[in-house]
């Protein structure tokens, strides 16, 4: 399994991150206050409050693709 990185504050359900967790193809995600390339604070993180809904985003995503392989089980 990988851990993988993505742009965006927000998970959206039609971005490749949201497709690999929906198939089970990582196994964990880095969140990046700082875009290197950008040189700027713009990749993950803006604030604790953003962090925290991205992070139950993450989670709740995760929970939906892990029951949705208990039920083709």
């Amino acid at each position: 399994m990988l851990t993988v990185g993505f742009d965006g504050f927000i998970l959206e359900p039609n971005r490749p991150i949201a497709l690999v967790i929906h198939h089970r193809q990582i196994g964990g995600s880095i969140l990046i206050d700082y875009d290197l390339k950008r040189h700027a604070h713009q990749r993950n993180i803006r604030n604790p409050a953003q962090l925290k809904r991205l992070i139950t985003e993450l989670q709740n995503m995760t929970k939906e693709a892990d029951q949705y392989r208990v039920n083709l089980a």
